[in-house]
């Protein structure tokens, strides 16, 4: 079993979504010193990302009404998850 002290405090700057269903999500958290992340919306991989504290997220035919976020080092060092909810 491999514990880690990392934690990671995903946060959102803004979110907004047009009214042509693209979703725009800009997400922060405190580098914790990982050389990459993993980014996941709704459960499924989005991205690997650099550890700089920092990413938008763009999405064309965003229909859903909300989207979750969360960020891994591994599959069992990982972030809050956090939802990003539009209204109708």
């Amino acid at each position: 079993m491999v514990v880690s002290d990392v934690e990671i405090e995903l946060s959102l700057k803004r979110a907004n979504k047009s009214r042509l269903d693209t979703m725009r999500g800009e997400l922060n958290w405190a580098e914790v010193g990982a050389e990459s992340l993993s980014l996941y919306r709704n459960g499924e991989l989005v991205d690997t990302v650099s550890d700089n504290g920092r990413y938008r997220d763009y999405l064309r035919k965003a229909t859903l009404p909300a989207y979750d976020y969360q960020l891994c080092i591994s599959e069992n060092v990982c972030s809050n998850i956090i939802t990003v909810s539009f209204s109708e």
